[in-house]
């Protein structure tokens, strides 16, 4: 039909457009006399400054390497936890070390975890850029997550592992 095929176009244009653009972490030698407190501390002001709120930054040291955790209530991007989910990804990748191996990000609703979603950044840059189809990038090796869903009618949270 022409809405498919228009729909088809439009992807494609944007595809195109995308094909020059790929992201990469910054060089090590950037971040050099940088403590990690203070990178954790830019990546909160700037969630922060970008509308996100109850941001909280840590990082810690686990098995393979080093992770950074960032834990966010969304009020500002429609309340659309995709798109804000995909931004704190991208600027947890972005913003951090090249020492920093893994990121897991947790999606908070007045206070309570509806989301926990865990990923190395050499993965999601990968996924990001093209070079990994989505259904590679969402195995359960690469992307661990629990999702907290809130039932009103018995008023409980039923909590789904996939």
């Amino acid at each position: 039909s022409f809405r498919s095929a228009l729909g088809e176009a439009k992807y494609q244009a944007q595809r195109q457009a995308r094909a020059d653009r790929r992201y990469h972490r910054p060089e090590a030698a950037r971040f050099a006399g940088t403590s990690l407190q203070t990178v954790s501390e830019q990546l909160q002001a700037e969630l922060i400054e970008r509308g996100l709120e109850n941001v909280r930054i840590t990082i810690v040291r686990l098995q393979p390497g080093m992770t950074v955790v960032v834990e966010y209530e969304n009020r500002r991007y429609n309340r659309d936890e995709l798109d804000a989910l995909g931004f704190v990804f991208g600027l947890a990748a972005l913003r951090t070390p090249p020492l920093i191996t893994h990121m897991r990000v947790i999606v908070k609703e007045v206070n309570v975890t509806v989301l926990d979603v865990s990923t190395s950044v050499e993965a999601f840059l990968a996924f990001v850029n093209e070079q990994m189809l989505a259904d590679t990038f969402a195995t359960p090796n690469d992307v661990l997550s629990r999702l907290s869903v809130h039932d009103p009618e018995i008023g409980k949270f039923l909590i789904i592992f996939f």
